[in-house]
């Protein structure tokens, strides 16, 4: 009887080592991707990609820090990843132009911001992929073709009429225009829309993505551009001039031309009755703009 008693309480331990083994056998699901640049013309003249760095956002929950990848050799990589949907952006932060700051902390992607320091190149490729699906114990590989980033420039060329050629410095900004781009596909970035500035100079010239966009997009997209604004100040204090004027009449340009030219014609606006000093300021498409 005793025997008995021994043989069931051991049963009853291997019984309960049997059910912990099972706790423990029970995995993560998971499944493999795999990304291949297809670098092509891209690195014609060069004798390796260049370095990329990727991340991967996990879109089931934006608030999981993105997984960070960096491909050396810029071929691509293979990766094993928790079910879900993942959103990838990489870009060459290596060998991008210096005047180029690169921000991860935007949601579910990577923004590029341009100085306005020179007008070299930026010489910035992205290879990203949007809505990749991960499938328990399934692989998938994604060929990308890389996009290279290109910025527009924008010139500014015053002249001033009624001796206000006199009154500095001048002071600006332009709303609605970015210099910012989202790398998840080389776009604008639409939360950066405007470019300040204070010259005394009649030319300026600016490095931009293009036009932002207002918060409710229709399926033409054309339809919602946000015209661009530019607002002046001519000196300072109480002989200081204002004035602004919409560049709605430019925003087909900014779909075609790399090298946007406006010529800015600034003149007193005599029919204002307010109190304020008020300029009338004209715009037009240089024909040189290409």
């Amino acid at each position: 009887m005793s025997i008995n008693r021994k043989l069931l309480f051991l049963l009853f331990l291997v019984g309960i080592c049997v059910s912990c083994a099972k706790e423990d056998v029970i995995r993560r699901e998971e499944g493999d991707i795999t990304i291949k640049p297809l670098w092509g013309n891209y690195i014609a003249g060069k004798f390796l990609p260049p370095e990329i760095k990727y991340y991967l956002y996990y879109l089931n929950n934006i608030s999981v820090s993105p997984i960070i990848v960096t491909d050396l050799k810029g071929e691509g990589f293979t990766k094993r990843l928790p079910v879900g949907i993942y959103r990838l952006v990489g870009y060459n932060s290596a060998d991008a132009s210096n005047n180029i700051t690169f921000d991860e902390s935007k949601p579910s992607t990577v923004v590029a911001k341009t100085s306005q320091d020179d007008f070299i190149p930026l010489d910035l490729y992205i290879v990203s992929c949007d809505s990749i699906l991960i499938k328990d114990n399934e692989t998938i590989t994604k060929e990308i073709v890389p996009i290279e980033v290109k910025a527009k420039t924008l010139s500014l060329i015053f002249s001033f009429r009624d001796e206000l050629n006199s009154l500095s410095p001048l002071k600006g900004k332009i709303e609605g225009i970015s210099t910012s781009f989202n790398l998840l596909n080389g776009e604008v970035f639409e939360d950066e829309n405007f470019i300040s500035f204070r010259d005394n100079n009649n030319n300026l010239y600016f490095r931009i993505s293009g036009l932002s966009y207002n918060s409710n997009l229709s399926a033409d997209r054309n339809t919602e551009l946000l015209p661009p604004v530019l607002s002046l100040t001519l000196g300072e204090g109480e002989n200081s001039y204002t004035g602004d004027v919409s560049l709605g009449s430019i925003i087909s340009s900014f779909q075609k031309p790399n090298n946007i030219i406006l010529d800015v014609i600034v003149k007193k606006y005599t029919q204002y009755t307010g109190s304020q000093k008020r300029i009338l300021i004209e715009t037009h498409l240089n024909q040189y703009s290409d």
